[in-house]
């Protein structure tokens, strides 16, 4: 009996990267659109590439910055952070129903379809408003023993209440994954993943996890309330001197460095995951992203692909180097804080995700001292060291980083004048 072989879709992914390279190279000012619809119309046998070049129209530096963009553009990557970073914000991301992958469809118009890489199914890219935030009131929702008191934040997967233990009375920081993300696995195991990853540590400068649990299909995780500022708030009033924000900085590498003699990775260290209290003391938060390196001995990560807020990511976090990211990622990040700190941004700013990845991964961070002339030396090149594109360059352990903020920044220069 024959069977018939099935019918292959009309579109296909060698459709999909000849016309999202045609995009980006319009986008980016190398052919007016004019150009491209003649290129487009004379591919007989050939690729809108070739085509393109032997008009002359891209010279080979060209095609390879476009070839980097459409390489980003396409990858696959993981669920956005918890806290909802860039990639959540500009609505770039589109999941797929059927396995968790997540795609990037920056470029692609509304209602242009694909098939996914993984299980075939057919995606649809649209962009879908954020629902409104919840109207939860002080006492009208119980979530297994605990009361929820009022709603003091919002993730993309997940709500954050002030909350009430019904026993004990005490006032926790209840987080909750949304009742649209429940179904999802991939979503589910990282929320599961986070109460396991925080609650094996114990460290002051870092929010402990009290309870964690499932009630009538909700999923829960308790963590102490820390009164206070985000380090991001912070920074954006100009709470901090340089001087105070370094002494946060190292205290945030000794919490850091206390999960990663736990073999735990956090992955999405920035200002907003690093709660400032009225002491002025660190800690940080949301481990949500953390990799446990007893659990993934995989070579990638379930799922697969980048996991991390964009302007705070790593090299290697975004070329989706899962089995590559280690303790020298969050290096990374605390680089990144100390840039902004000591100029006032970021190292590789963009307007856009592509923008950020290339800048990330292709360029180099202008020196702080050339943006502030009053960087103080130490600094610079403690920052600068651990922004290194070579993992191997960067300080071997966030332990390393916070003695060099003391050593060459902090502590007194007690010989300065031949003491």
């Amino acid at each position: 009996m024959c069977v018939p072989t099935p019918r292959i879709p009309l579109y296909n992914w060698g459709v999909q990267e000849e016309t999202l390279f045609g995009k980006i190279a319009v986008e980016e000012g190398y052919v007016t659109q004019g150009q491209l619809d003649a290129a487009l119309r004379d591919t007989n046998g050939t690729t809108l590439t070739e085509v393109l070049v032997a008009r002359g129209l891209l010279n080979s530096s060209q095609v390879q910055i476009i070839r980097d963009i459409q390489r980003i553009h396409m990858a696959e990557v993981s669920a956005p952070a918890e806290s909802g970073g860039m990639l959540r914000m500009d609505r770039f991301l589109l999941p797929c129903s059927g396995c968790d992958t997540h795609y990037l469809i920056q470029g692609y118009a509304e209602g242009t379809k694909f098939i996914c890489r993984k299980c075939q199914k057919v995606l649809v890219v649209r962009r879908v408003q954020e629902p409104p935030p919840s109207s939860t009131g002080p006492g009208s929702r119980s979530i297994g023993p605990y009361e929820v008191l009022a709603e003091i934040g919002r993730g993309s997967v997940s709500v954050v209440y002030k909350a009430r233990h019904r026993q004990t009375g005490a006032e926790v920081a209840l987080k909750v994954l949304k009742d649209s993300e429940t179904a999802n696995p991939g979503y589910l195991k990282r929320f599961q993943q986070e109460a396991s990853a925080a609650s094996r540590l114990s460290h002051p400068g870092i929010v402990s996890v009290l309870d964690s649990g499932e009630r009538d299909g909700i999923y829960y995780i308790a963590m102490s309330i820390v009164e206070g500022v985000t380090l991001d708030r912070a920074m954006a009033t100009n709470r901090l001197t340089l001087r105070q924000f370094v002494e946060v900085l190292e205290q945030v590498a000794k919490a850091v460095h206390h999960a990663h003699e736990h073999g735990i990775v956090h992955r999405d260290l920035k200002p907003a995951n690093i709660i400032l209290d009225a002491a002025g003391r660190p800690h940080v938060s949301d481990f949500g992203l953390a990799k446990m390196d007893q659990l993934e001995k995989a070579a990638t990560h379930p799922g697969g692909g980048k996991i991390g807020t964009p302007y705070y990511m790593s090299p290697e976090q975004v070329m989706g180097d899962v089995a590559g990211t280690d303790a020298r990622s969050d290096i990374y990040a605390l680089g990144v804080m100390l840039y902004e700190a000591l100029t006032g941004k970021v190292p590789f700013p963009g307007n856009s995700v592509v923008q950020v990845y290339l800048g990330i991964l292709n360029g180099a961070p202008v020196a702080p001292s050339t943006l502030n002339p009053r960087t103080p030396h130490g600094l610079e090149a403690i920052c600068l060291r651990a922004l290194s594109r070579n993992k191997d360059q960067r300080q071997p352990t966030a332990l390393q980083f916070a003695e060099e903020l003391r050593r060459h920044y902090l502590q007194p220069t007690l010989n300065a004048h031949g003491a």
